[in-house]
């Protein structure tokens, strides 16, 4: 493996996901509601809520499943 194809490796397969992680993390746990509905332009507080929801519990699952995923360990366990 050459530093190029590590490079490339690290980067699609671990820092984009944990990046995706960490920033769906700042914004659902971190984050004041008040200001992620400002951003988001969000008017409809049941709209911004099931947002919100998505953000915080849905993403990182998702967003973990991937970089598991990627990094081969399901491979490995199936």
């Amino acid at each position: 493996m050459t530093a190029f194809e590590l490079l490339d490796y690290l980067t699609a397969n671990i820092m984009l996901p944990l990046g995706g992680m960490l920033i769906a993390i700042f914004a659902g746990w971190i984050m004041s509601q008040r200001s992620t509905q400002e951003e988001l332009g969000i008017k409809s507080n049941l709209i911004y809520h099931e947002w919100r929801f998505l953000v915080r519990y849905v993403t990182p699952i998702a967003i973990f499943v991937v970089f598991v995923s990627l990094t081969g360990v399901l491979d490995f366990i199936f």
